[in-house]
């Protein structure tokens, strides 16, 4: 009896364990830098509409990708148009993005060019943004869009 007890206490000691060593601090908006990831756009939310992106359908690579490339510049192109500019981080979790580059060239596809017009609006007036379980969020007077940390290739 007395080795089944011990038995018990190690299987339930070492599940803990485990358990704790799998679990990882979440990273919250005043802890991350986001210029050092490259990130996805998952969804675009307008006041009227909502419209998710399925990068599948996309032959770019870097189809609805933002990055940042060094301390004050980013690049974001959408499935065929690209824009870059410069940012200002002010604070964590308050941010500016002003065009330097845009160019615009209409898709075929009527809702794809909708979803490229409702981003380059809604980016070019984004004041803020919010970090939270792998995804950052850009909001502005537009709307917001939704990334999610993009995977390496």
């Amino acid at each position: 009896m007395k080795i089944f007890k011990k038995s018990i206490l190690s299987i339930t000691f070492l599940s803990m364990t485990l358990v704790t060593a799998g679990c990882k601090k979440e990273i919250s908006t005043e802890e991350i830098d986001i210029t050092q990831y490259e990130w996805e756009v998952k969804e675009v939310n307008t006041s009227e509409d909502s419209y998710d992106i399925d990068k599948s359908t996309y032959f770019r690579s870097d189809a609805y990708v933002l990055k940042f490339t060094n301390d004050t510049a980013f690049r974001f192109n959408t499935s065929v148009n690209l824009a870059g500019g410069n940012y200002m981080i002010e604070k964590k979790g308050k941010i500016s993005l002003t065009y330097s580059l845009f160019d615009e060239v209409n898709a075929l596809n009527a809702l794809e060019n909708m979803i490229n017009e409702h981003l380059f609006l809604i980016i070019n007036q984004v004041t803020q943004y919010e970090f939270s379980h792998k995804t950052l969020i850009f909001k502005g007077d537009n709307g917001k869009i939704i990334f999610t940390q993009k995977e390496e290739d």
